[in-house]
């Protein structure tokens, strides 16, 4: 393991240490929408949606606020560690009144025997299990529980941006989200609004869109091995139509062309589409928009690695050193240069990580709809009393959140974390952090990671912590 992934590892599994026989050193408060009945105390508490505003009875911050024992990953061994063994022993200490627990998510291994992986259905003995771990920590000790699955939060961790082709100097369109620069005209078509190049117009060859804003998601997690790494596969799908006719009787004419701008500001990467790229399997093409194109050579194809160890890679020249200066040094763009020759209306580009490309196969057959549907239906079958968790997510995760949460249909409940660490840096425009988040995927309960970056190694290294690990 490398020193950047061992970090790592400690940062999410050493910080939120499992309570043992010590008065807990970390515990988590969440504004949650937590809730308990005073006449009731013995009654378990229960999630509500509620607000703590400025000017509140102070005495509602006991009832609004989560303060959680955060545990190591699931584990198919009776580990010394494991959440259980403890609970009844600690859970009183520091008053805490919910259990969290992770799931085995690291690159690809993902889940464990005993409680079901991400690939398999799971067995009517996993289900019995984390039928066992849910009543361990919601009817046996009297908490609430927050529980990292893997069918559900890997999904989650994956990654989507989606630049909208009519953005403009307003920083807050698209949440940023936007080309900023756009030489042709903006218009209304089909229900969308996209910029349209006329060849009958100004046909002189130009960048109709240049310029992306909120560009530094496809770097800001190099070894975050942990959920997914920014130096893999990227596939760009450009969301754009042009007249069927051409297609047919012109075939060989050129349309656009991208340019892969990397964070140094070279170009690493140019794809022509054609006319006869447009067509489909069956060689047709009605004029419809689409963003996956047939007949590109294999390296033409519209995908970048987005390592930062290569010259050709998307985040290569980054300094992770230096975070603060990642608003100016980074120039990653995806150019969209128009030929003149032929009417093309362009409407986004959407950028996918390789597992959000699978995330959103519009096939069944191929897409992750089925794990999502195992896990939720275990859930509802067996009464499983637990909220979804999804640890410290990035902008760039949230268009897979908001998937997974329409499969899920509110049939769950769902726990969302970000912290600084990720987040403070992780977009230009830190006002439309939060917002972003809360107004995208609505969870039920959203909290605030308050990390302190450079610290944590020093701190459980002078307290000899880490000899557990």
């Amino acid at each position: 393991m490398d020193i950047h992934n061992h970090q790592n590892y400690i940062r999410r599994n050493i910080l939120k240490l499992v309570s043992l026989t010590l008065t807990p050193l970390i515990f988590y408060l969440v504004i949650s929408g937590y809730k308990s009945s005073e006449s009731e105390g013995a009654e378990k508490k229960t999630f509500q949606n509620a607000v703590v505003s400025e000017g509140s009875d102070t005495n509602l911050l006991g009832k609004n606020f989560i303060n959680s024992i955060f545990n190591l990953p699931y584990s198919d061994e009776n580990s010394k560690f494991w959440v259980s063994k403890y609970l009844s022993k600690q859970k009183n200490a520091l008053h805490f009144n919910t259990s969290q627990v992770y799931d085995n998510i690291n690159g690809d291994e993902n889940g464990t025997v005993r409680y079901g992986q991400f690939g398999p259905s799971l067995s009517q003995e996993q289900k019995g299990n984390v039928q066992g771990l849910s009543d361990s920590i919601t009817e046996t000790n009297n908490l609430n529980a927050f529980v990292e699955r893997s069918k559900i939060s890997k999904l989650c961790y994956a990654q989507r941006l989606i630049y909208e082709a009519e953005g403009d100097s307003n920083l807050a369109y698209n949440y940023g989200f936007n080309y900023r620069t756009s030489r042709a005209s903006i218009i209304q078509d089909s229900g969308r609004t996209v910029v349209y190049a006329s060849s009958t117009g100004d046909s002189t060859p130009r960048y109709i869109c240049e310029d992306i804003y909120e560009n530094l998601q496809h770097g800001d997690l190099p070894y975050f091995n942990l959920q997914y790494s920014d130096n893999g596969l990227w596939y760009l799908k450009p969301m754009m139509r042009i007249d069927s006719n051409i297609v047919d009787s012109e075939p060989e004419k050129s349309v656009v062309r991208i340019d892969i701008i990397n964070y140094s500001g070279n170009t690493i990467k140019q794809i022509e589409l054609k006319a006869k790229n447009f067509k489909d399997e069956n060689e047709n093409y009605n004029g419809q928009y689409l963003d996956v194109y047939s007949g590109l050579a294999t390296d033409s194809l519209l995908e970048i690695l987005g390592r930062n160890d290569s010259i050709n890679g998307l985040s290569y020249g980054i300094d992770y050193d230096n975070w603060e200066s990642w608003d100016t040094a980074c120039h990653i763009d995806f150019k969209v240069w128009w030929y003149g020759k032929v009417n093309v209306w362009f409407d986004k580009m959407t950028v996918d990580d390789s597992w959000s490309n699978i995330l959103f196969d519009p096939s069944s057959f191929n897409n992750f709809d089925a794990r999502i549907e195992d896990e939720i239906s275990a859930y509802q079958q067996y009464g499983w009393d637990f909220v979804y968790y999804i640890d410290e997510i990035v902008a760039s995760n949230v268009p897979c959140i908001k998937y997974v949460k329409q499969k899920i249909n509110n049939r769950v409940k769902f726990s969302c974390a970000v912290n600084n660490w990720l987040n403070v840096h992780g977009m230009k425009n830190d006002a439309l952090g939060h917002k972003f988040f809360m107004e995208q995927i609505e969870p039920e309960i959203f909290s605030c990671d308050a990390h302190v970056k450079g610290g944590y190694l020093n701190y459980f290294n002078n307290h000899k912590l880490l000899q557990y690990y």
